[in-house]
C-alpha cells in the first residue's frame, strides 16, 4: 500500500460453519483426515448424544435429540 501496489484481501467469516454441521459427516471427515484414537473419541463425545428442550414461562417443551451444530458458545 504505502508503494501503492495493488493489495488483494480476502475476508472469511468462519462464525457460522459449525451451525448445521451433521455430527456423522463430521466425524466422517475427520476419520478421513487421519484423527483417529483419543482425538476422534474427545469429539464424538463433545457432539454426540446431545439434546436440548425450551423454557419459556416456566414450561419446558420436549427433549429432542440433536444430531447437528455445536453447543452454545462454543469456539
Amino acid at each position: 500500500m504505502d508503494r501503492r501496489a495493488q493489495v488483494i484481501v480476502v475476508y472469511t467469516d468462519y462464525s457460522k460453519c459449525f451451525d448445521r454441521i451433521d455430527h456423522d459427516i463430521l466425524l466422517n471427515k475427520l476419520t478421513f483426515m487421519g484423527i483417529h484414537a483419543n482425538l476422534h473419541r474427545w469429539f464424538k463425545s463433545y457432539v454426540d448424544s446431545r439434546s436440548q428442550a425450551v423454557v419459556l414461562q416456566g414450561y419446558t417443551s420436549n427433549w429432542m435429540y440433536i444430531n447437528s451444530g455445536v453447543p452454545e458458545g462454543s469456539l
